[in-house]
């Protein structure tokens, strides 16, 4: 699917969603127009690998800040074949997202590596809304409620952990500039930097997703101090260890 934006009217609708609408459960109506207006398709905020309209009859529900920022399965897939194609699949891996949101990108990148997941969350409404849709479709219960930081006081035991970083862009976004990967919140260097030293596992990488359309700023510096090993639509990745 080629993603289309509605020029005029994306950081409009981003800043509400982001801003007074955040924690508002979002209508089948203000989905299929997010869809319409930030992917140029109506169908364009599929998650789970459902459709709008199939999920929301199922009871999933999004809200305004998850329907923003969360990776729906237009940008998902085409990560997670990025990272199968890298590692296929192999024993002892684990899927770790740091800043969870829908849980869907996470989802996808285990599903395709027949790996172990999970994700994290601190926004309390946004994860119990996430637990809630996770439950509804069957996944296992892989989204805690707690800061990123969290997570290395009790880590998966695997071999090789894949973390899939996409941290609240906010400010450093927009869809008339671009994102800049050293002004996410937290900053993209700064995380990585974070996993090298905190993160046990024997082999270690992570995805960094970007936006598949506008321009990304300061990859370099992700990307010097440790190997690009891979590529993709919307991400690329690099090996920690």
């Amino acid at each position: 699917m080629q993603i289309t934006r509605d020029r005029g009217r994306s950081d409009s609708l981003r800043a509400q969603l982001l801003g007074p609408r955040r924690y508002e459960v979002l209508s089948l109506g203000d989905v299929i127009e997010v869809g319409r207006v930030l992917t140029g398709d109506p169908e364009g905020m599929a998650f789970y690998g459902l459709a709008p309209s199939a999920w929301y009859a199922r009871g999933i529900r999004l809200l305004g800040r998850t329907c923003v920022e969360a990776t729906p399965d237009v940008t998902a897939r085409p990560i997670a074949r990025t990272v199968h194609a890298l590692l296929r699949r192999r024993e002892g891996v684990g899927v770790v997202d740091l800043f969870a949101g829908s849980g869907n990108l996470m989802l996808h990148v285990a599903q395709r590596l027949s790996a172990r997941a999970c994700g994290l969350d601190a926004d309390e409404a946004v994860w119990a809304q996430t637990d809630a849709n996770l439950r509804i479709i069957g996944a296992p219960p892989s989204v805690r409620l707690g800061d990123w930081l969290s997570y290395f006081n009790d880590p998966l035991r695997v071999d090789t952990t894949v973390y899939v970083l996409s941290p609240p862009w906010g400010s450093a976004f927009s869809f008339a500039t671009g994102l800049d990967l050293a002004r996410t919140d937290p900053p993209i260097p700064q995380i990585v930097e974070t996993i090298a030293a905190s993160d046990r596992s024997t082999r270690c990488y992570a995805v960094v997703q970007h936006t598949p359309v506008e321009p990304v700023h300061n990859v370099s510096a992700v990307t010097d101090p440790y190997p690009l090993v891979a590529s993709g639509q919307g991400c690329f990745v690099i090996s920690i260890r």
